[in-house]
């Protein structure tokens, strides 16, 4: 605005010196010439104090701009974090609902598994006493079992039954014929 009053004041200034004199005219002039010339350095600082001043406003309001642009920026990522934290927190919950319900139940089938094996244990020596009891005997199963007990009787260090507590030569003054006599079936032929 200062830059459009300069021309007006320089020829408020012209007639003023045409209007005072000659000499003093050169001296006004030259007055109202420094004068002008001050206020053009003046309006130029101004003008170029103007553009400096616009400049830092764009830089500031740019400035202003990005920075917001970088709080929008974070404010994002922090919701997203939050969102990420938020099912995070969720699967943890979940995590932590079945480890509760599993350690509910584990004892539970820990105590049916060892009924079920205290069962099976009293109940397979039943069976087996049942199917020895209902079974039909073999006719060769019985004649094999009296031969071996009547080979284990006959025998000198019997296998199967108890040997006698009373040794054989101290049962009196005779001596008993020994296992070997007793299968000799020759001296009974004669």
């Amino acid at each position: 605005m200062r830059v459009r009053q300069i021309p007006y004041m320089l020829i408020l200034l012209a007639l003023v010196a045409g209007i005072v004199g000659c000499e003093e005219d050169e001296r006004v002039v030259r007055m109202a010439q420094e004068h002008a010339r001050q206020q053009a350095a003046q309006s130029q600082q101004m003008a170029q104090l103007q553009q400096e001043v616009a400049q830092g406003a764009r830089e500031l309001v740019e400035a202003n701009g990005r920075a917001q642009e970088e709080v929008v920026a974070l404010q994002r990522d922090v919701q997203t974090e939050r969102t990420e934290i938020g099912h995070q927190r969720d699967r943890l919950e979940e995590e932590r609902k079945q480890l509760a319900e599993q350690r509910h139940r584990d004892p539970i089938i820990a105590a049916v598994i060892m009924q079920a094996g205290m069962i099976i244990a009293c109940v397979v020596p039943l069976v087996l006493c049942w199917y020895l009891l209902h079974r039909e005997p073999a006719q060769a199963d019985d004649a094999v079992v009296a031969e071996v007990l009547i080979e284990d009787l006959t025998a000198e260090t019997p296998l199967l039954l108890p040997s006698p507590t009373v040794p054989r030569h101290t049962l009196g003054h005779e001596q008993l014929p020994s296992d070997s006599e007793l299968c000799d079936t020759s001296q009974f032929v004669e």
